[in-house]
C-alpha cells in the first residue's frame, strides 16, 4: 500500500483535475478547432477524438480511485496523463510545419498554455506531473532543433540547442519547485488544521473537566441560598452563586468560541414561539434588574406571528447575552426588549432590539465591541466578570442564521443592540402542539416520585439528591452501573437519573443493560446527567435512547422542568411541585 503522503497528493491531484475539466475541455476544443487552419482536418479530428476518449477514461479512473486505491487504475491514470499530453502536443508540431508566422504564434500559444496548465493544475502529484510535462519538453526541443537545422553556422546552432535544453531544464526545475511549494503549503495547512482540532479537543476536554467541580460549587451555592438564615449568610451565598453562574457562562463562552472557529457550530431551526421566548429570557434577568433598581420591560410589536422557524436555543443565547450586558452596564432607568417584524425589502425580517439607558459608548468603541477578547472598559469591575466573547459569539450566531447583530449608541444616553434575521414561518399543521422553550414554566408534579440516582461522583449525587428532595421526591443513590442494575432487580422506581461518564460501565452501556431487564424496569424513563453540554450532545444522547438530558453544572429549576417534561411524556401524574 502506498504511503499516506502519496495517497494525499493523488487525492488532491484527482480533485483538481476533475474540477478543472470543464475549462480544460473548452480551451483544448478551441485549440483543436483553430488547428484546422494549419493541419489536415482528418488528422486533427482523429487526435481530438483520441483526446476526448483519454479525458473520459481519466475521469472514470478518478471516480474509481475515490472508493479506494487501485494499482491497475493508477497505472491507467499515468498512461492517460502521458497519452493526453502527447495528443495535445501534436497540435503545435503539426502547426509548425505549416510555416506561416500565424502558425508559429499558434504553436507557441498552445505550448505555453500547456505549460501553464501543468503549473496550475497538474503539479499536485509528482508522477502525473512528470507524465504530462515530458511530452511538452520533448516538443519544445523538437521544434527548436527543427528550426536550428536551418542555421548555417555550426557554432551558433550548438549555442541555440544548448539554450533550448537549458530552458527545458529550467522549466522542469520550475515545475518541480512549484510541486514542492504546493506540498509545503498543504503540509502547513494540515498542521494548522491538526493544531486547531487539538485546540478544540483540549477546550472541549477542559470544559468537561471543569464542569464536574463546577457542578459542586454551583449546586452547594443554590442550596446555601435557600438555607441561609441570616442576612450575612444570604449575602455570602448570593456572592458564591453569582460567581458560580459567571464561571459557568465563561466556560460556555470559551467552548462556543472554539466551536465557531472550528466550523462545528450548527444552527437547527425549529418552530419557536418568539413571545414565549422573550418572556422566558426577561424572567431570567428580572431579579438581577430589580436588585439594581432597573426596570426590565418587554414590548411586542403588532403582526408578530405565533411561531417562527429559528434555532430557539441560539436565539435565546443571543437575547440573554444582550440583556445580561444591558442590565450589567445600566445603573438606573430601564432595559427594554422589543420584538417585531420589519416590512419586507427583499423578504420580511424578524427583529428584536435591546435598549438601555446606560452610559452609552463612543462610535470608535462600538466598532471594537465585536472583536474577540476586547472590552470597551477593561478596567471596570463589571468588565472583569466577562471574557469579551459574548458579543463576538452573538454576532457570529446571527450571521450563521443569515442575519446580523448591530449596535448604535450615544454617550450619556444609552445603547441599542439590534438583531435581524429573515422571517421564516413553519408549515401550519392542524392540532400541532405548541413548541415550548427551555425553562418554560412547569406545572406538573414531582412529589412522591421514586428516583434512582446513578453517579460515581459523591458531590454530584449529594447535590442532585438535595435538589430532588426539595421537591419531595424519594431518592435512592447508586455509585455505578453495576450497583444500579442490582437495585433495579430488587426495588421499584419511577425514573432514573443516569451519569454518562462513569468508570467501568459508562452511562450508555448501563442504559443498554437496563433496556434488557426482564421486568417493567426496562421501560423506566432515563434522564442523562452529563458534563457534555453542547446542543449536539443533547441530540446525541436523546438519539441514543435517553428520555431526557441534563447538563452539568445542574440548575435546580432546569432539573425540575426536565424531570416534569419526561414524566409528562410518560404519562406520570401527581401533586404540584414545591
Amino acid at each position: 500500500m502506498p504511503s499516506r503522503h502519496f495517497l494525499d497528493t493523488l487525492a488532491r491531484q484527482n480533485e483538481m483535475t476533475a474540477r478543472d475539466l470543464p475549462s480544460r475541455i473548452l480551451s483544448v476544443s478551441a485549440s483543436f478547432a483553430a488547428g484546422l487552419f494549419f493541419a489536415d482536418g482528418a488528422a486533427i479530428s482523429a487526435m481530438f477524438l483520441a483526446y476526448l476518449l483519454i479525458e473520459g477514461g481519466g475521469i472514470l479512473a478518478i471516480r474509481r480511485q475515490r472508493s479506494g486505491y487501485s494499482a491497475p487504475v493508477y497505472a491507467l491514470q499515468f498512461l492517460a496523463c502521458l497519452a493526453g499530453s502527447l495528443a495535445a502536443m501534436m497540435m503545435p508540431v503539426l502547426a509548425w510545419h505549416h510555416g506561416s508566422i500565424t502558425s508559429h504564434i499558434y504553436a507557441f500559444t498552445v505550448f505555453f498554455g500547456a505549460v501553464l496548465h501543468v503549473i496550475v493544475v497538474r503539479s499536485y502529484h509528482l508522477p502525473f506531473t512528470l507524465a504530462v510535462v515530458s511530452p511538452m519538453i520533448a516538443t519544445g526541443l523538437w521544434i527548436a532543433v527543427a528550426e536550428l537545422r536551418r542555421e548555417p553556422d555550426f557554432l551558433l546552432r550548438g549555442v541555440g540547442i544548448g539554450m533550448t535544453a537549458l530552458l527545458g531544464l529550467y522549466a522542469f526545475q520550475a515545475i518541480l519547485e512549484m510541486h514542492r511549494m504546493r506540498q509545503s503549503m498543504f503540509a502547513a495547512k494540515d498542521r494548522a488544521e491538526a493544531a486547531n482540532r487539538a485546540k478544540s479537543r483540549f477546550v472541549t476536554a477542559m470544559s468537561h473537566e471543569i464542569r464536574t467541580p463546577l457542578n459542586g460549587i454551583l449546586g452547594i451555592a443554590q442550596l446555601e441560598v435557600d438555607a441561609a438564615d441570616t442576612d450575612a449568610r444570604r449575602d455570602r451565598a448570593d456572592i458564591l452563586l453569582s460567581s458560580a453562574i459567571t464561571l459557568r457562562a465563561l466556560v460556555d463562552d470559551v467552548l462556543d468560541h472554539a466551536k465557531i472557529e472550528a466550523g462545528k457550530m450548527d444552527i437547527r431551526p425549529t418552530p419557536t414561539d418568539p413571545v414565549q421566548l422573550g418572556h422566558t429570557v426577561v424572567r431570567l434577568f428580572a431579579d438581577q434588574a430589580r436588585r439594581k433598581g432597573v426596570r426590565l420591560a418587554l414590548d411586542i410589536e403588532p403582526g408578530l406571528p405565533p411561531l417562527i422557524l429559528a434555532d430557539a436555543l441560539r436565539l435565546r443565547q443571543i437575547m440573554s447575552n444582550l440583556i445580561s450586558n444591558a442590565v450589567k452596564f445600566t445603573e438606573s432607568g430601564e432595559v427594554r426588549l422589543t420584538m417585531g417584524i420589519a416590512p419586507p425589502r427583499v423578504r420580511p425580517q424578524f427583529w428584536f432590539t435591546v435598549q438601555d439607558t446606560g452610559a452609552g459608548m463612543r462610535e470608535e468603541d462600538c466598532a471594537r465591541l465585536f472583536e474577540s477578547f476586547v472590552q470597551v472598559d477593561p478596567d471596570s469591575e463589571r468588565a472583569a466578570s466577562g471574557t469579551g466573547l459574548g458579543l463576538v459569539i452573538s454576532r457570529n450566531l446571527a450571521r450563521m442564521m443569515e442575519g446580523d447583530l448591530t449596535v448604535s449608541s450615544i454617550p450619556g444616553k444609552g445603547s441599542v443592540f439590534r438583531f435581524d434575521m429573515p422571517l421564516r414561518e413553519p408549515e401550519r399543521q392542524a392540532g400541532a402542539a405548541p413548541i415550548l422553550q427551555p425553562n418554560a414554566p412547569a406545572d406538573r408534579c414531582l412529589a412522591a416520585q421514586r428516583v434512582l440516582l446513578v453517579d460515581d461522583n459523591r458531590a454530584n449525587r449529594m447535590i442532585a439528591r438535595a435538589f430532588m428532595e426539595k421537591a419531595r421526591m424519594t431518592v435512592t443513590e447508586a455509585d455505578g452501573g453495576a450497583s444500579a442494575l442490582a437495585l433495579l432487580v430488587t426495588r421499584r422506581f419511577d425514573m432514573i437519573l443516569l451519569d454518562m461518564q462513569m468508570p467501568g460501565m459508562d452511562g450508555l452501556t448501563t442504559l443498554a443493560r437496563i433496556r434488557k431487564l426482564p421486568d417493567q424496569s426496562a421501560q423506566l424513563p432515563v434522564i442523562a446527567l452529563t458534563a457534555d453540554a453542547a446542543p449536539e450532545d443533547r441530540a446525541h444522547y436523546l438519539n441514543a435512547g435517553l428520555d431526557g438530558y441534563l447538563a452539568k453544572p445542574l440548575c435546580r429549576m432546569t432539573m425540575f422542568r426536565e424531570i416534569e417534561r419526561v414524566l409528562a411524556r410518560r404519562g406520570v401524574s401527581g401533586l404540584a411541585a414545591e
